[in-house]
């Protein structure tokens, strides 16, 4: 019984895989989200690198982890409400050049005030959710 549930479950997953590949425009989504995602979550992972490197202490790391996340929830209300008046395509095209503009600010930043603009910055543009529902 168990083996026939397996089989359903890998049935359907590929058959929804056929159908996503059909479907171009989800197709490229998902593809542009997964970079788009993975980009994120490597800048936030390599935060952690970068702020031990300018000094900073665990405390100071956690504080800044906490200044990103207080920004980005007024940041993900406010991009919700521009994602029903403004195409979402657009929106995340403006996320993705914003999280390109972070990578080279992080490549030249020498100093703990650096740090703590990217931190806000990265807060600004940390929204997902609320755009990829427009989709």
């Amino acid at each position: 019984m168990e083996d026939s549930s397996w089989r359903t479950d890998f049935t359907r997953l590929w058959h929804t895989l056929k159908e996503t590949i059909r479907n171009r425009k989800v197709f490229f989504f998902i593809l542009a989200f997964f970079f788009y995602i993975d980009g994120v979550y490597t800048i936030i992972d390599m935060a952690t690198a970068y702020g031990t490197a300018l000094g900073f202490d665990t405390a100071g790391l956690l504080l800044a982890l906490l200044v990103t996340q207080f920004v980005a929830f007024p940041s993900s209300i406010l991009i919700g409400r521009l994602s029903q008046k403004k195409d979402a395509r657009d929106l995340l095209t403006v996320c993705i050049l914003a999280y390109f503009g972070i990578a080279v600010f992080a490549a030249f930043m020498n100093r703990q005030l650096h740090f703590w603009i990217l931190a806000v910055v990265v807060g600004l543009f940390f929204f997902q959710k609320s755009v990829n529902q427009k989709l």
